[in-house]
């Protein structure tokens, strides 16, 4: 692809820099999407502040839109496409609690923010980067 994956991390309080990888590659049940934007919210910098705590380094960002700039083998073209606008939340929810299981994943009682995600290398949210490997169940078309 000739890029390079920038993300900002999270290195310690008040501490962020910018730092640059491969960018990933599909496996066969994602999509990669280069991210044009990424909602800062109030977690984001309750973490930066450290009142939100995590372990160092981190990426942050959980509400991101970009578009969908390659698919895996197993991704359904007949609905997912190169080119696809699409917005994302970073899933942390378990799958498994009550919670999830009745479709409020948002109140899970195992939520992570800290796993590791495929093809990012550090553990967080990842939205804070330039390309995000994700699973079609968390992403949404949207148009122009």
């Amino acid at each position: 692809m000739g890029d390079t994956l920038k993300t900002i991390v999270f290195k310690d309080v008040d501490h962020l820099e910018v730092e640059e990888f491969d960018v990933p590659e599909c496996g066969p049940d994602q999509v990669l999407i280069r991210i044009e934007a990424c909602a800062i919210c109030t977690w984001e910098q309750r973490a930066y502040k450290g009142i939100n705590k995590v372990e160092y380094p981190f990426i942050g960002g959980h509400e991101f839109c970009g578009h969908i700039v390659a698919l895996g083998e197993h991704i359904d073209t007949r609905y997912w496409n190169v080119g696809d606008r699409v917005v994302c939340g970073a899933q942390f929810a378990c799958d498994n609690c009550t919670q999830c299981k009745s479709g409020y994943e948002n109140a899970c009682q195992c939520f992570d923010h800290s796993k590791q995600l495929p093809g990012l290398p550090y553990h967080g949210m990842g939205g804070l980067s330039s390309y995000y490997l994700a699973g079609t169940a968390n992403c949404f078309k949207v148009g122009d």
